[in-house]
């Protein structure tokens, strides 16, 4: 099932849904569509605990902004691509659609075009009770006649916060502009009432839960064969070289001079995972550890790590495994973690979200640092700046968290964070195969990224929440200068 809803802001946002008898007869695999205003990312809302209430209802959250978010929040989940559009994901099963995008759900089509200025606003609230991107730009506009055109201007549904400036008091000029140029079905906007504009095919939603039927829908994971085929291939590659495989080893050279290995069993596990992925997906492209000459292009390609702690496997250590991810448009979209020694296999897209062996995870408990388990990074491969850096970060750390793990391998380091076995796990990143495949699973488990040490100076901090990366921040990283 589909429905919409107006807004949810406030804290009592999630109380009339949890009334309603649309809602409470929905499932995980139907989506309510919040118009308006999601309480989830209100501005100086407690975020944690709106995640919490929102992921407790008994659907997933299908939401576009409006006035009342904090735009600064939104922009720290990175955009994914979902159902035709992109996407940011906040957290499993609430899901943000950004601005100008079409969707295809259900058999249907959706164009979301989320923004409304605040009233009477002034500079005194500039970031704290309204933001500049809330007011829909010239470049939101052009997107949306960009994506509009591929869909040979046809929307079976328009999802707006404001309304069109023709319709009545206020409005927006772009709206106006678009509404003249669709072929739609049913626009529905936020307001403050619920009514009916049979005139202009729209209706005005408030606090009603409207349901738009298909109530046998079943949401269709758009990567789900190639999923399905990857963990097979994945699967079929490190049972095989775990009961039979090849250890023996060859030193291969890196940048900073630190001792690194090949086993053959890496480079058999490669050509397996990609024979398997170029039988079934014929034109793709592949970015492999073990390959010379790799480049990522907007095609699709898949990124492959056969075997993510190759020293450890060489001496019978049980931390390693295969890890991989598909990218399109140069932003991944699916990956797949498996650790053979211990049977898990980890997988991840926005539509079906993190699983373990099939069974969901990820909203994880968030602990004072004192109570932390921390994993890092190891010194291999890094230039020596990040080695000096590293050795500073173990320090700091020392005496602010419960314990400190280095486990050789960073698909184990992902996949524990993920299934909240590790509380937090902080790397320089620098190989894509090694942290890409790791990081999409994380994120989509609901995990929070630092995004500004990740951009400007090639830091990972993943931690369950915000509070803990706050807290990570003034208590360790305060002590060093990355």
């Amino acid at each position: 099932m589909i429905a919409v809803t107006g807004s949810t802001v406030g804290k009592d946002g999630t109380a009339r849904l949890l009334k309603d008898d649309t809602v409470r007869s929905m499932s995980k695999s139907d989506f309510l569509i919040i118009l308006g205003g999601c309480g989830v990312t209100e501005a100086r809302a407690d975020f944690g605990a709106r995640v919490k209430e929102y992921r407790d209802l008994p659907c997933s959250i299908l939401f576009i902004d409006s006035s009342t978010d904090d735009y600064d929040l939104l922009a720290e989940h990175p955009f994914f691509p979902w159902n035709g559009g992109r996407t940011r994901n906040i957290s499993r099963g609430i899901t943000y659609l950004a601005r100008g995008q079409v969707f295809s759900i259900g058999g249907s089509s959706f164009l979301a075009m989320g923004g409304a200025p605040t009233p009477g606003r002034d500079d005194l609230g500039k970031y704290y009770t309204w933001w500049p991107e809330q007011d829909i730009s010239p470049e939101d506009e052009k997107e949306a006649e960009l994506n509009l055109l591929d869909n040979g201007w046809r929307a079976d549904y328009v999802l707006t916060s404001d309304h069109p400036r023709g319709w009545g008091p206020g409005g927006s000029e772009v709206l106006e502009r678009l509404a003249f140029q669709i072929d739609y079905g049913t626009w529905y906007f936020a307001g403050p009432e619920d009514r009916e504009l049979p005139g202009y095919r729209a209706v005005q939603v408030c606090d009603r839960v409207i349901s738009l039927g298909c109530p046998h829908l079943i949401m269709q994971d758009p990567y789900s064969k190639e999923l399905e085929v990857a963990s097979a291939a994945v699967r079929e590659a490190a049972d095989r070289y775990v009961s039979d495989g090849d250890r023996d080893a060859d030193e291969k050279q890196n940048s900073v001079g630190s001792f690194d290995i090949v086993t053959h069993s890496d480079v058999e596990a490669q050509d397996s995972i990609v024979n398997a992925l170029r039988e079934a997906f014929p034109g793709d492209r592949f970015y492999c550890e073990e390959s010379e000459g790799n480049t990522l292009t907007d095609e699709r390609t898949w990124v492959i790590d056969p075997i993510d702690g190759t020293l450890s496997y060489e001496r019978g250590m049980p931390i390693y495994g295969t890890q991989l991810a598909l990218f399109v448009g140069k932003e991944p979209v699916l990956s797949v973690i498996y650790v053979p020694v211990l049977r898990e296999m980890y997988t991840a897209t926005v539509a079906s979200g993190a699983r373990l062996n099939g069974s969901p995870i990820g909203n994880n408990t968030s602990r004072e640092l004192r109570k932390c388990v921390v994993s890092t990074g190891d010194f291999s491969r890094k230039k020596q700046e990040w080695r000096d850096k590293h050795y500073e970060l173990i320090g700091a750390m020392r005496d602010e968290l419960a314990r400190i793990r280095m486990l050789g391998a960073a698909c184990c380091d992902f996949a524990f964070f993920a299934a909240g076995r590790i509380d937090i796990h902080i790397r320089f990143v620098n190989k894509i195969w090694d942290f890409m495949p790791g990081l999409f699973l994380a994120r989509v488990s609901g995990a929070y990224v630092d995004e500004e040490l990740l951009k400007e100076k090639s830091f990972l901090l993943l931690t369950q929440s915000k509070e803990e990366a706050e807290e990570f921040r003034q208590k360790v990283l305060s002590k060093v200068e990355l």
